[in-house]
C-alpha cells in the first residue's frame, strides 16, 4: 500500500481522529454513567463537536457501538512486536486474540451487554465472520497443525468459527453474571482445549 500522505489522506486522517474522538469519550461517558443515562447532547458537548456533526458519523447512539471491535485502534506495537518475533504458534494466536479480550473487559459488561442488545434488535454485523480478518488467525493454525504446536487436526476455518463463536458465548455468560469472573482466562482455556496446545 502506497503510504505517502496526500492531501486527501490528511483530510481522511482528520475525519478518522474525530469520529474515534466522539466513540472514545461516548464508551467513556458510558462506562461511567451507564448507557441508557447518557445522551447524544451530553455526548456532543463534552466530546466538544456540534450534533450536526455526531450525525454526520452516527444515525444513532447505537451506531456508536458499530465500529466497537476495530482491530486498527486496538493491537498496540507491544502485540505486533510479539506476533512477529515468536516461533510459539499458540502465542502467535493468543495475540491475535488478546486484543479484542481485552478491548471487551475495559470497556465492561454493560456497554458489551448493550453491544448484544443492538445486534439482538437488528444486526449490525457485529459478530459476523466478514467483519474480522480470518486469513491471519487461520494460517497461524494451519503452520501450528503443520508443526505439531495444535493437536487439534480438524480444519483450521471451521476450528476458527468454533474460537469465535465459544468467546462469544463466554462474552454473553460474562455479561450475563455482570463481570463476575476473569472473562480472559476463561477465554484463554476454552482456546487451549479447542486447539488442544501441545503442552498447553
Amino acid at each position: 500500500m502506497d503510504k505517502t500522505v496526500s492531501k486527501g489522506n490528511c483530510m481522511n486522517q482528520g475525519i478518522n481522529d474525530t469520529k474515534k474522538n466522539v466513540i472514545n469519550t461516548s464508551l467513556r461517558l458510558f462506562k461511567e454513567k451507564g448507557y441508557q443515562n447518557v445522551t447524544i447532547d451530553e455526548i456532543c458537548s463534552t466530546a466538544g463537536i456540534s450534533k450536526s456533526t455526531f450525525y454526520y458519523y452516527f444515525k444513532t447512539k447505537d451506531g456508536l457501538l458499530d465500529d466497537f471491535y476495530d482491530i486498527e485502534s486496538q493491537i498496540g506495537i507491544d502485540q505486533i512486536e510479539s506476533f512477529i518475533t515468536s516461533n510459539n504458534r499458540w502465542e502467535q494466536f493468543w495475540n491475535t486474540i488478546e486484543p479484542f479480550v481485552d478491548h471487551t473487559i475495559n470497556a465492561g459488561p454493560e456497554i458489551i451487554s448493550q453491544l448484544f442488545i443492538a445486534n439482538l434488535q437488528t444486526d449490525r454485523n457485529t459478530f459476523s465472520p466478514e467483519n474480522v480478518n480470518t486469513r491471519i488467525p487461520v494460517a497461524i493454525i494451519k503452520k501450528g497443525q503443520e508443526e505439531g504446536h495444535f493437536n487439534n487436526s480438524s480444519d483450521a476455518e471451521e476450528i476458527y468459527s468454533v474460537i469465535k463463536n465459544t468467546i462469544i458465548g463466554i462474552a454473553v455468560i460474562w455479561c450475563i453474571e455482570k463481570g463476575s469472573f476473569d472473562e480472559k482466562e476463561a477465554i484463554r482455556k476454552a482456546l487451549i482445549s479447542i486447539l488442544d496446545v501441545k503442552n498447553g
